[in-house]
């Protein structure tokens, strides 16, 4: 039985809502749109190259086919589709997690869609050295292990691991006779959450935990999410781009509320966004700075060196506008700056009470 839904009967014209409508369930059911202008001869080629593809692919892909006339749609604008015909593969509304190419024949898209859509699943040969680079590199790795290798639960995690694997979401499947059923995730190389491992909730648990603290963010993401961001950066001094990733994640305790993604807004600036609903805690630091200069907010981390990281404090709601902030030097310069005013503030009285009787004592003198 084919798990293929052919979506090609006549030439679907989406507008921007009903694509993005689509594309919301796009991560269960992936869309392969064609973006064309309707020329009838591509069209027909097109259409002619699902069919076929519905037939002869592994009946364990699920993906929807569709052709997006681009002379009716301002999506393909929005999405920067620069030629037609142009195939992607498109799982998020995210133009990060779509997949494009050039091929329009049976074997070229065929072989593509066999790429994009085979598990990423891997043994217990996988060494701990990779484990590190793939952990480092932006990835999230999920450790599986099970009494066996039943079809129920390698099917679950089958499914997972084509549903997050433009996630850049690795499996690490074993079998184990001693440990029983559990899933391990893996933020960094400290962090990790584990989990029984049963396969009607493998989907679910891979979903919650598929960001990981080295997730790149795009500007949609760095916008979207919790009710809270929190955002860190680095100085200009910190060259070394890897090496101040480590850094920054090292100062984060394992127990933070929410995960840690670094996006780039500029090629001069590299921000790191945390989100959460931090609706039952004090919530953390938040703030940016517009200049040059980034700095790392994080509450109650001992080990930060003023040196080398700025500290401030100020709650940032998503909605609301982030005001860029003076670079002064946290906790210890504000406590600084207000003794400095209050000194400011004594000062001004005393000269007002010596004014006072200056001018008192001039007025009798004058009598």
């Amino acid at each position: 039985m084919h798990h293929v839904i052919v979506l090609i009967s006549l030439l679907w014209t989406y507008d921007h809502t009903e694509i993005s409508r689509k594309l919301s369930d796009s991560l269960d059911t992936p869309i392969l749109a064609a973006f064309v202008l309707p020329k009838g001869s591509v069209s027909q080629k097109i259409n002619h190259t699902f069919s076929i593809l519905s037939e002869i692919l592994d009946p364990f892909i699920n993906v929807i086919y569709t052709v997006v006339d681009c002379s009716y749609s301002r999506f393909c604008l929005t999405h920067g589709i620069g030629h037609y015909p142009t195939i992607c593969l498109l799982r998020t509304f995210s133009r990060k997690y779509w997949k494009c190419t050039d091929e329009t024949d049976i074997s070229g898209v065929s072989n593509f869609l066999k790429y994009e859509l085979t598990p990423n699943i891997k043994t217990s040969s996988f060494y701990s050295s990779e484990i590190r680079e793939k952990l480092l590199s932006g990835g999230t790795l999920f450790s599986l292990s099970a009494n066996d290798q039943s079809d129920r639960t390698f099917e679950a995690v089958k499914r997972a691991a084509i549903k997050y694997k433009p996630f850049d979401v690795l499996f690490l499947l074993s079998t184990s006779y001693y440990d029983g059923k559990s899933i391990t995730a893996h933020f960094s190389t400290k962090c990790q959450t584990s989990a029984s491992l049963q396969s009607i909730y493998i989907d679910e648990f891979v979903r919650f935990n598929s960001f990981s603290v080295y997730h790149q963010y795009t500007y949609e993401e760095f916008n979207s999410g919790g009710n809270y961001i929190i955002y860190a950066g680095y100085e200009n001094r910190f060259r070394d781009k890897n090496k101040m990733i480590d850094q920054i994640v090292e100062l984060v305790p394992c127990d933070f509320p929410g995960k840690i993604g670094f996006a780039s807004l500029s090629s001069e600036r590299w921000i790191a966004e945390i989100t959460g609903k931090y609706n039952s805690i004090d919530p953390f630091v938040v703030g940016i700075n517009v200049d040059k200069k980034c700095f790392i907010h994080i509450k109650n981390i001992s080990q930060l060196n003023d040196s080398e990281f700025y500290i401030d404090l100020m709650v940032c709601e998503k909605s609301k506008k982030i005001l860029p902030r003076s670079p002064y030097k946290g906790i210890r310069n504000d406590a600084m700056f207000l003794v400095f005013l209050g000194i400011i503030v004594i000062s001004s009285f005393i000269l007002l009470i010596f004014n006072m009787k200056f001018n008192s004592r001039s007025t009798r003198k004058n009598k």
